[in-house]
């Protein structure tokens, strides 16, 4: 048995309700020496009840503030507007390139968003390139 498949017994076992001391028991008697440890059972039968780090920083008022930041002066950096709105470097990253939908051009943050001109222009370019 390999660890994934090792793991989804124990997993089983848990929903089945069987303590770790008692999945232990089971797999000792079954996989003799390839069993995990104890700790290692007892460990991946807790791990599942782990609520994680919450998502709350990327909310609606700090995408509203770098866009603010952003939109007001394009030239700013990722640590600068972090630094300004006390969040961390990921976060203000997420918020300007998939929040916002900002590319880093130049030095410049510019809008990831297409005129309907130039979607025109690279449509009739595609289909000059295909028809050659």
């Amino acid at each position: 048995m390999d660890r994934n498949e090792k793991r989804v017994v124990m997993k089983y076992l848990t929903l089945k309700g069987l303590s770790a001391a008692e999945i232990s028991g089971e797999l000792n008697s079954v996989l003799g020496d390839n069993a995990p440890s104890d700790a290692t059972i007892y460990r991946w039968t807790k791990d599942e009840h782990r609520s994680g780090r919450p998502v709350d920083v990327c909310t609606d008022e700090n995408v509203r503030h770098v866009n603010d930041m952003i939109t007001t002066d394009r030239r700013q950096t990722v640590r600068y507007v972090a630094a300004c709105l006390k969040l961390s470097y990921g976060t203000t990253h997420h918020v300007i390139t998939n929040a916002l939908g900002f590319n880093k051009v130049y030095a410049r943050w510019v809008p990831r968003m297409l005129t309907q001109d130039k979607t025109q222009v690279r449509l009739a370019t595609s289909r000059n390139n295909l028809s050659l």
